[in-house]
Parts: structure tokens; C-alpha cells; sequence
């Protein structure tokens, strides 16, 4: 399983940012409805089919959870690939102005990002530092050794 204690520490923030940002609000769009990080993880692949630019952000989460997965099998660089694939696809939220929250897919201005969005993103951010200071300190090693 795990072979470092703190990349098992890592993993276990991680996955209690992930968990608790399902129990929070992640954003508020402009009729004042809030939706949860929870719901979002349920519903929000039907937008990623329909390639709302919102919704392929629903990508992340895959990602995250295979990232978690190779790093508990000791694959420490497809992790860190991962990881940062996650959250490069978590930050693109940031630019996206409007979601479709309906069946019909009609867009809604965005008024707020809420602390679930955060705690998700903070999250992926600790396991990709955690990820890369592994990658770092294994690589100074090798050379330090050669």
C-alpha cells in the first residue's frame, strides 16, 4: 500500500477535502441557487457529456481518484501526472462565467464559487505538492547517488 507515512498523511487530507467539499456549497449562480459539492459529483457528468465548458471540469474527479489509486500502488510519477491533471482541470472552472443546471442545458450566470470548490481544489493542490516533493526528493537522491 502506502510506503511513506506522509504521502499516506497526504492522501488522507486530500481525501477528507474531497469529502468534506461534497457536504458544502461549491457555487451560486445568479437566481440565487446554490449547488452542492455532492450534487455536482452525482449530476455533474451529464454536462460533460453534453461538453459543457462547466462541465468537462466534472473530469477532475476520474482523474483524482485514479491519482489516489497509483499513488496508494506506489506509482508515484502516473500519480503526480494525474494530480496535476486534476487540478489543472479544477482551476479551469475558474474562467467559466456560467453553468447549465437544467435538463434543457440552458446556461446561468455564476454569482459566486463557494467554499466547496475551494476545499476540492485545496484538496488536489496538497496531494500534487505532497506528489511532487516525492518526485523531488527521489530524483536528488538518484543524482546524489550517482
Amino acid at each position: 500500500m502506502f510506503k511513506d507515512r506522509w504521502l499516506f498523511a497526504a492522501f488522507l487530507v486530500s481525501f477528507a477535502c474531497f469529502v468534506s467539499s461534497l457536504n458544502h456549497v461549491a457555487f451560486i449562480d445568479v437566481n440565487n441557487r446554490e449547488a452542492s459539492g455532492l450534487e455536482l459529483l452525482l449530476s455533474g457528468w451529464i454536462g460533460a457529456l453534453n461538453f459543457d465548458s462547466a462541465g468537462f471540469v466534472w473530469f477532475a474527479n476520474p482523474l483524482l481518484v485514479a491519482s489516489w489509486c497509483y499513488m496508494a500502488k506506489n506509482k508515484i510519477y502516473a500519480a503526480l501526472f494525474l494530480a496535476l491533471a486534476a487540478c489543472g482541470t479544477t482551476l479551469l472552472f475558474l474562467l467559466v462565467d456560467e453553468v447549465a443546471l437544467n435538463e434543457g442545458g440552458v446556461p446561468i450566470d455564476l454569482v459566486s464559487i463557494e467554499i466547496g470548490y475551494w476545499l476540492w481544489l485545496t484538496g488536489q493542490v496538497i496531494l500534487m505538492g505532497a506528489l511532487a516533493i516525492r518526485n523531488i526528493s527521489a530524483l536528488i537522491k538518484y543524482l546524489l547517488t550517482k
